[in-house]
């Protein structure tokens, strides 16, 4: 993970935040079939986004939505041929052109592959957190100050606040 944030949006009809998490992911594959065994190195961006919102008395949260930006290199191919003069060469550059024909399926199946990996982890940790505030909050500020707590609550955000009112 390089980085989170929580970045307000806009909502007229209740407080809204998304929680955003940013990465990069680095990956060493060795795809192996009877014929050959092609070497990729990876660096992957990955973004999740998940939203939060507010009504005055408890956070509500969505399934987070994840972006996967793959960038795959294949480096290296070894092929049963290897050690031959011409053609162990001829083998490993048809191994490497035939994984970069493949290179739109493999991207499709390392972008599945992080993203489910990335969106439950994600999920889990932030409900853990946001259930722990709610339990803050209902424990300990309104049960403390439940008789001066507003009886009505109004909640909205703009792209930098949240606003909440009460009577």
């Amino acid at each position: 993970v390089t980085g989170s944030q929580a970045d307000c949006r806009p909502n007229a009809q209740g407080a809204e935040i998304h929680l955003v998490l940013q990465g990069t992911v680095d990956s060493d594959t060795l795809a192996v079939t009877r014929q050959a065994a092609v070497n990729t190195l990876g660096k992957h961006a990955v973004v999740a986004i998940k939203p939060v919102m507010f009504d005055g008395r408890q956070l509500s949260t969505r399934r987070p939505q994840i972006w996967v930006d793959v960038h795959n290199e294949h480096v290296a191919a070894q092929t049963k041929l290897d050690g031959l003069p011409i053609f162990g060469g001829i083998a490993r550059e048809t191994a490497l052109s035939t994984a970069e024909r493949l290179r739109p399926q493999a991207d499709a199946e390392t972008a599945d592959h992080l993203s489910a990996q990335v969106g439950p982890q994600f999920n889990q940790e932030a409900d853990l957190q946001l259930a722990r505030f709610n339990r803050m909050l209902k424990n300990d500020l309104l049960a403390r100050f439940g008789e001066f707590w507003p009886k009505k609550m109004a909640t909205r955000s703009t792209d930098s606040h949240l606003i909440i009112s009460g009577s």
